[in-house]
């Protein structure tokens, strides 16, 4: 009765999950489950690598926090499949590099959430990108990322109802929110 209920499937969270990538292979090819999926949860999923992404498609959000196998090539992919995304985690990916990032914002332009927070390859050039491909983008976790300059957060502040980037620097709340240092 579960299976034949689509709506039940639009959220499909993984963590913990023995053998993710068969797990995720098997939910995203069943004929109700998949087709209904639009959330999808891997985060910390360490066994997880490219291959198993290829079937996510049409997603309105996905974690990827924290998938060390996944490659930048692997995000940029995902990211060709998943072009009106709307929310997109990925959180503590040391192999992704700022072209990686840029090209994710050239194609991920729906994005209105995007954490890049230990992402330490993301440069100036990268946030440049972001947010002029990512006109809807709302929510910008930058923290952790050391390569950034306060010119790239400064350009990015008008913007952006919500902008995490670190102790060091001010969380950045616009648009009738609340800031500081």
């Amino acid at each position: 009765a579960m299976l034949a209920t689509p709506a039940l499937w639009r959220s499909l969270d993984l963590r913990g999950a023995k053998e993710p990538g068969a797990a995720l292979a098997a939910a995203l090819s069943h004929p109700t489950v998949g087709p209904a999926v639009r959330h999808l949860n891997l985060e910390f999923l360490k066994e997880l690598v490219d291959a198993d992404l290829a079937p996510i498609a049409n997603m309105e959000s996905i974690n990827l926090n924290a998938l060390h196998k996944v490659t930048a090539e692997g995000v940029v992919a995902l990211a060709g499949r998943n072009r009106s995304v709307a929310r997109l985690e990925l959180y503590w990916h040391h192999g992704l590099h700022n072209e990686g990032i840029v090209s994710v914002a050239k194609t991920c332009t729906r994005l209105t959430a995007l954490n890049l927070s230990g992402c330490g390859k993301l440069a100036d050039s990268g946030v440049r990108a972001i947010s002029r491909s990512c006109r809807r983008l709302a929510e910008l976790n930058l923290t952790r990322c050391p390569q950034l300059t306060d010119d790239a957060i400064t350009f990015l502040c008008p913007r952006l109802r919500l902008l995490k980037v670190g102790v060091e620097r001010a969380v950045w709340m616009g648009r009738g929110g609340r800031g500081g240092r």
